[in-house]
């Protein structure tokens, strides 16, 4: 079948399709999204320059000018204001970091040559206060769009080409796709025109034939596969996509790997990407700032640890606090600190509950387990029962962020894969915290430590830790 008869095959539902009032809707939102922002962007520089411009030359008219030329000129040439369909949110906020600095060195310049006499103080913060604004109402756009693209509205259409294999994956693993983007359908070489792959998606044709069929399905994104077209065939296609608004994507086949691992540079004019690794200065500065913070956390949390103690003591025999054998880095074992939150013959009864175990592979979990003790049903709903544990931090034992920390009859059970999970130090909290904690199943408990343990870094620990803290206070997914 020649590339025309197929897209003739195509061309009823296609018409259909070009003139759905979503379509037309998300190309109004798009423009609707930018001036937004850029509106914003003006506005805020604008007010603040103003005050700044009137409280320091008298006058505010020439800095808010300068100002919003400034701000919104870097904001827009670094990329701040494209809408691209495929981006992370890091990118606005790095235009809108570069508008900082960009305002920041205006003002310097101005003082430096005494142009208008500038106080340091209030130049910074007033800069820094149009900054933050920017942020925050970029951060709320997006919230907005996302709420709407869970509704289904304003989703931007597009075609994922590649092999099966890489296709496949790319719909399984890839969240956004399923969550900001309308899957037109797929161009897979090994597939019948109407076929379906896995989750409805429709096989439209051949990976050659994707320049026409992304221009027949008024597609704005192209997905494709690293590898899926031969070198010549795929310039051809870079050199169509240019004359069409189609955003062009390429996947690299590459699994559970985050930005922060990924150093891409160009070589000549061969693109090449470095998967970094941790560096000695990274994991020392990580062993600092688990041992420094997890002393000032437990110093600050020793009282809810003392009261706590009490309180389990006062409730139930047996002592307070918990010991039990773990599996740390390298498979070197250590004892662990928790509050008793069961009753003290709460081993000898798991045997006789095996049958009601509702975790998966070798975790042990039970939504409603009758060893546990009044007080420890409210010490483990908000996770109190794990804070000894900094101490086990402050040893060096453990780390504040990392994978849960396995019991030896665990790690007895463990294939190749889930042996990477002992690579790093295990650590009180972790993406399985934060990502559903007991309601996880076991295969993406290894799932998520794994993606921790390739790639770790003190901001993304930050970010777990934030993440932690609100999971802890709204109770989600403990028992």
């Amino acid at each position: 079948m020649s590339v025309i008869d197929r897209v003739e095959q195509l061309a009823i539902p296609t018409e259909r399709r070009r003139f759905q009032v979503v379509d037309s809707q998300w190309r109004a939102w798009e423009g609707r999204y930018r001036l937004a922002a850029i509106g914003s962007d003006v506005l805020c520089t604008l007010l603040v320059c103003l005050a700044l411009g009137h409280y320091v030359l008298g006058s505010g008219i020439g800095a808010a000018v300068v100002g919003v030329l400034t701000f919104v000129g870097t904001v827009a040439s670094t990329g701040g204001y494209a809408v691209r369909h495929v981006a992370p949110a890091t990118r606005e906020y790095r235009s809108i970091a570069l508008g900082f600095v960009g305002m920041l060195a205006v003002a310097m310049t101005v003082s430096f040559l005494e142009l208008a006499e500038l106080p340091p103080a209030p130049v910074v913060l007033g800069i820094g206060g149009v900054a933050v604004a920017a942020a925050l109402f970029r951060t709320a756009q997006r919230r907005f769009l996302s709420a709407l693209r869970a509704r289904g509205l304003h989703r931007p259409r597009a075609i994922v080409v590649g092999p099966v294999a890489h296709t496949e994956r790319m719909l399984a693993e890839m969240s956004i796709v399923r969550e900001d983007l309308e899957l037109v359908g797929a161009c897979v070489p090994e597939r019948e025109i109407g076929s379906r792959l896995p989750g409805g998606v429709e096989v439209l044709g051949a990976p050659r034939d994707v320049a026409l069929l992304a221009e027949v399905n008024d597609a704005d994104v192209v997905l494709v596969a690293d590898g899926a077209l031969p070198a010549d065939e795929f310039r051809r296609f870079q050199w169509a996509m240019e004359r069409t608004e189609t955003e062009l994507v390429v996947v690299p086949d590459l699994r559970e790997v985050l930005d922060s691992r990924v150093d891409l540079q160009v070589v000549g004019a061969t693109p090449i990407m470095t998967v970094l690794r941790p560096t000695t200065s990274q994991r020392f500065a990580k062993q600092v700032m688990d041992r420094v913070l997890g002393s000032l956390l437990l110093l600050t949390f020793s009282p809810v640890i003392l009261g706590a103690m009490a309180a389990v003591r006062l409730t139930s025999p047996g002592p307070a606090i918990f010991r039990q054998i773990r599996v740390g880095r390298d498979g070197r074992q250590f004892t662990m600190f928790k509050l008793r939150t069961m009753h003290v013959d709460a081993e000898r009864r798991r045997e006789e509950l095996l049958a009601a175990n509702e975790g998966a592979g070798p975790l042990f979990k039970m939504a409603d387990d009758p060893r546990v003790t009044k007080v420890g049903r409210v010490l483990r709903r908000f996770s109190i029962d794990e804070l000894p544990q900094l101490w086990n931090v402050v040893r060096g034992e453990m780390s504040l962020v990392g994978p849960r920390p396995a019991l030896p009859s665990e790690v007895a059970t463990y294939d190749v894969m889930a042996m990477h999970r002992l690579h790093v130090r295990p650590g009180m909290t972790g993406l399985w915290q934060v990502s559903g904690r007991s309601r996880l199943s076991w295969q993406e408990t290894v799932k998520l430590d794994l993606r921790y343990a390739d790639n770790w870094s003190i901001r993304y620990d930050l970010q777990i830790l934030w993440r932690t803290a609100r999971a802890v206070l709204g109770a989600d997914g403990a028992y």
